[in-house]
């Protein structure tokens, strides 16, 4: 069975463009291909966000492809952060990647147009991370749009400068092209995506998707109720196909041909569709929000399936490359483990203190007891039997002053110190003992 593999970005919800031109095609080939599915969010911070929100939006992304009808019995869900060779990989991948093809590259050149501060490297080398995707699951088989067919291209021709450089190591992916149309936005002009504003999410409600659809783009062609129309040339009708019946195609088709009906009366049977499909979906997200171990326990067994595969293939890159062979226990850090695992896991029992520890501290809070305090009066009423330092006797008499010349300064004393003036004599320590005095009282 071929390998098929794709991804989505987690925009933090799905529109009808990523429903109808990828999900629902997803869903489709998981019955013929063995499927991996990834949630890139090392793909999605090349773009501006907001990092408290990002575990928000995979997991509402992960909801809604399994709304949609994502089966984790036949394919493999999972993120791409819990599976650390997708990088490794890349990085491995950049030494053989084209700089020039990668200039060339037509999405990079739009994002750094619209997008003037904020051209990164992630950017430039976001079709290297795109392969390292593919290659790491050994997919043969993506299935691609118009406007990603130039990355597949790019991926194939990094498979072809790896192998002759390293040696056969990995197979060409082949593009999957979809017979779904390119879906266009609300206002007819462009493709639909959320930072165009021209998009209906999945999860709004039946009166916002009805405001939306009743003010989108039609046949510029129809400007009044009565003029004729063309279909193929009507983005509302191209919403037809996937949530209207054969029969109420060819009734919107000759009734916007002969002018039989109005672009309003069009909508609103598209609305009907649109509405009994997205219900369903609707439905299963609830009751996925609802139990939110369930979901982190699918991708936590769908991201230990695709870490499997890709160690295998990290160790041929590596025996290729003449890499040491990575620790056999290193494991990913990833917290869709740890989430899934909270539930089971009981609270650790404390560690009880040191024995030794507890002798010798004393207590933190509260009065003293009785025994200490024993002990203190006891160590002072003991004289000390150390001999106590005595200071070192003066190496001159010589008064310090406090501003002395370089002549007459005296033998150890500091320019700047006046700790003593003209007329104040240095301490002398004198002793107490008999002959010391004897001898310095003697003429």
């Amino acid at each position: 069975m071929e390998t098929v593999f794709s991804g989505i970005q987690p925009s933090g919800e799905l529109h009808l463009g990523n429903y109808l031109g990828a999900v629902r095609n997803w869903v489709e080939l998981q019955g013929r291909y063995r499927c991996f599915y990834c949630i890139v969010d090392y793909h999605a911070i090349t773009q501006p966000y907001d990092p408290n929100a990002m575990p928000a939006r995979v997991r509402a992304m992960a909801v809604q492809l399994l709304a949609c009808g994502i089966d984790p019995e036949k394919s493999t869900l999972f993120v791409q952060s819990a599976v650390p060779e997708h990088t490794e990989l890349a990085w491995a991948l950049s030494a053989v990647a084209p700089f020039g093809e990668l200039g060339r590259m037509t999405q990079f050149k739009d994002k750094s147009e619209h997008q003037p501060d904020n051209i990164n490297a992630g950017l430039f080398m976001y079709p290297v991370l795109q392969a390292a995707d593919v290659l790491l699951y050994g997919a043969t088989r993506v299935p691609v749009g118009e406007d990603q067919r130039q990355h597949l291209e790019l991926a194939r021709e990094i498979v072809r400068r790896f192998n002759a450089r390293f040696g056969e190591t990995f197979a060409e992916p082949q593009p999957l092209f979809s017979t779904t149309p390119k879906i266009l936005g609300l206002d007819g002009q462009a493709k639909m995506s959320k930072s165009l504003g021209n998009t209906i999410a999945l999860a709004e409600s039946e009166a916002a998707i009805w405001d939306k659809l009743r003010t989108a783009a039609t046949d510029p062609a129809r400007v009044k109720r009565t003029d004729p129309g063309t279909p193929e040339k009507c983005n509302i009708y191209t919403l037809h196909k996937f949530f209207s019946s054969a029969e109420r195609q060819a009734e919107v088709h000759a009734g916007c041909t002969s002018a039989g009906i109005g672009c309003i009366e069009c909508k609103r049977w598209l609305n009907e569709g649109v509405k009994a499909d997205l219900a369903r979906i609707r439905e299963r997200a609830a009751a996925l929000e609802a139990d939110p171990a369930r979901v982190d326990r699918i991708l936590a067994e769908g991201a230990a399936r695709a870490r499997a595969v890709a160690v295998e293939t990290m160790q041929r890159v590596r025996a290729r490359l003449g890499l040491p062979a990575a620790p056999s226990s290193s494991r990913a850090r990833w917290p869709w483990r740890r989430w899934a695992a909270a539930a089971a896991t009981t609270a650790r029992a404390p560690r009880p203190p040191c024995a030794r520890s507890s002798r010798r501290r004393a207590p933190a809070i509260g009065p003293p007891s009785t025994a200490a305090s024993a002990r203190s009066r006891a160590r002072a009423s003991t004289p000390c039997s150390r001999p106590r330092a005595r200071p070192a006797a003066p190496t001159s008499s010589v008064p310090r002053t406090s501003s002395p010349s370089a002549g007459s300064r005296p033998p150890g004393s500091r320019r700047g110190r006046a700790s003593f003036t003209a007329t104040t004599p240095r301490p002398r320590w004198r002793s107490t003992r008999p002959a010391a005095t004897a001898r310095r009282s003697a003429p």
